[in-house]
């Protein structure tokens, strides 16, 4: 089966099947497996629609009652005191505690670089020195590793599940999300444990002789060119793609190329916004009327 979501008619499966007056039996678990997979695609994208759908009603309610006073918005009936905070949360308190962890996420992501541009002079290594000061302390020393070690994990992560190659390799809600890509972000993520642990080690200038880690991964100093050098100076690295992120580099390669990529602050994207609108309109009237009835 192609890997897009073309009409089937058009796939070369369709032109197979219509040159066959009696379909033998290989023919026939093909067309089973195909059949298959695309009630399987079909429910995932009809459960994505839906979400997105939902999601844009509540966020259309929203923008109606922004302009409306909370007292004014209380006043008419919560549905009680769960019902208040959530609304209360919606208008008010989720704006706020975003620019809260937006700046908190920031100043995590600019230590990281800064330890990882340092990590051979673990002197002016802020998570190095951070440890170095905690070290009196077992309970300092849980905190100032706990903290780092955490940033890290949760943006690999972040970013491993949320990781979309094609039509293959994507995570699903409402339990559709398929084998393959189960399998993928699991055998990944097992994978990039080690790694992760044997930076960490590294940026907060730890006794490599003294912590069980190392006895476990061994001596990667005997592994030629790939030894404690390599694993020194290649997380510098992360500094240009931090600054190709930063700049919208990505971006601009893909449009040079001729590949479109939906941007949220690009003016090209405007008639893709627009079709959006239409989509999530014809599918979202009845969940925009639930909504109405079950937000407040």
């Amino acid at each position: 089966m192609d890997g897009n979501m073309s009409d089937f008619s058009e796939t070369d499966f369709a032109a197979e099947l219509r040159e066959v007056k009696e379909p033998d039996l290989p023919m026939l678990v093909k067309l089973n497996s195909h059949v298959r997979t695309s009630i399987v695609k079909y429910f995932r994208l009809r459960d994505t629609m839906l979400d997105t759908a939902e999601h844009a009603a509540n966020l259309q309610l929203l923008v109606a009652r922004k302009s409306q006073p909370m007292a004014s918005l209380c006043s008419q009936g919560c549905g009680g005191i769960p019902a208040a905070l959530h609304l209360r949360w919606m208008l008010i308190w989720r704006e706020i505690t975003y620019k809260c962890l937006s700046v908190i996420f920031a100043a995590l992501s600019c230590l990281l670089i800064w330890s990882e541009l340092t990590i051979a002079h673990n002197s002016i290594s802020p998570w190095a020195v951070s440890y170095r000061a905690a070290k009196d302390s077992d309970m300092s020393v849980q905190i100032a590793t706990l903290i780092p070690l955490t940033y890290l994990c949760s943006c690999a992560f972040f970013s491993l599940f949320r990781l979309q190659l094609f039509d293959y390799y994507h995570m699903d809600s409402k339990r559709r999300t398929g084998n393959v890509s189960l399998l993928f972000n699991g055998t990944y993520i097992l994978r990039i444990f080690g790694p992760i642990g044997a930076n960490f080690v590294a940026l907060v200038g730890v006794d490599k002789d003294t912590i069980a880690f190392q006895k476990v991964i061994g001596n990667i100093s005997v592994v030629p060119a790939l030894g404690d050098g390599f694993n020194t100076y290649l997380p510098i690295l992360i500094s240009i793609f931090a600054l190709c992120v930063l700049f919208n580099v990505y971006h601009r390669i893909l449009r040079f190329l001729g590949i479109e990529v939906f941007t949220y602050w690009s003016a090209n994207d405007e008639d893709r916004l627009e079709e959006g609108k239409r989509l999530v309109d014809a599918n979202s009237s009845a969940v925009r009327d639930e909504s109405a009835d079950n937000f407040l």
